[in-house]
């Protein structure tokens, strides 16, 4: 499995593990909030450590950062408190249940939505 990086995602990896800037910073150079830089930031090493892990081949895709790429970070959630499935953008919103407000939640492969 090919794992897709987005060169805002490099960019992101770069400035705080090669530069070692601060998040402020790193947020301030990329023109973006804090929340979002550290959103970007963690989704970048998920990808590139999952990568190392499995073997996979990691793609660099080239968007700059005031367009806005296709989502590919939906993923569905399971409320462990009432049970709500929802699907969100979770490098853009909290992972909350929206029916209780809860944070106890069920990833895709813990609620059965992936093998």
């Amino acid at each position: 499995m090919k794992i897709e990086l987005t060169t805002i995602e490099l960019k992101a990896l770069e400035l705080k593990d090669i530069n070692n800037y601060t998040d402020k910073r790193c947020a301030s150079l990329m023109n973006i909030d804090i929340k979002e830089y550290n959103n970007i930031l963690n989704s970048a090493r998920e990808k590139v450590t999952k990568a190392i892990i499995d073997g996979n081949e990691i793609s660099i895709i080239d968007i700059s950062i005031n367009e806005e790429p296709k989502c590919t970070t939906l993923c569905k959630f399971r409320c462990a408190v009432c049970g709500q499935i929802y699907e969100i953008d979770y490098t853009k919103e909290d992972i909350k249940c929206p029916l209780c407000l809860s944070s106890k939640i069920m990833t895709n492969e813990e609620a059965g939505f992936l093998k």
